[in-house]
């Protein structure tokens, strides 16, 4: 398989879900060691997120992209500047590999990946 220069993952859900997800996170990270890997997480789990995956060396850092938008509690036409700014935040970065590591599905992760 072709390592990929930018990958997204979308990881919306809450704090114990993100933290289950750090192994994973620290295996795709291994095996792709420079590629840019993006995190979409809620802002309010930014504070932790330095802790899941720790940057080594020849490795580069997991970039993680932080947003207020809960897709599990509101819709797309709710919080329309908030799901505009990190539509637009991704498509900057333009992720060949787009991951919805989500345990139920979402309106946020079908528009991030068509982003």
């Amino acid at each position: 398989m072709k390592v990929p220069h930018r990958a997204l993952v979308l990881k919306l859900d809450t704090l114990g879900d993100l933290v289950l997800l750090a192994p994973a996170l620290q295996a795709l990270r291994a095996a792709w060691p420079v590629t840019r890997l993006t995190v979409v997480v809620r802002a309010a789990y930014a504070g932790l997120t330095p802790l899941l995956v720790p940057a080594l060396p020849g490795e580069a850092p997991v970039e993680w992209l932080t947003t207020t938008l809960d897709p599990f509690r509101n819709g797309p036409e709710e919080e329309t500047a908030a799901r505009d700014r990190l539509l637009a935040a991704v498509r900057e970065r333009a992720p060949e590999v787009v991951v919805a590591a989500a345990a139920r599905g979402n309106w946020l992760e079908a528009a991030g990946a068509a982003a």
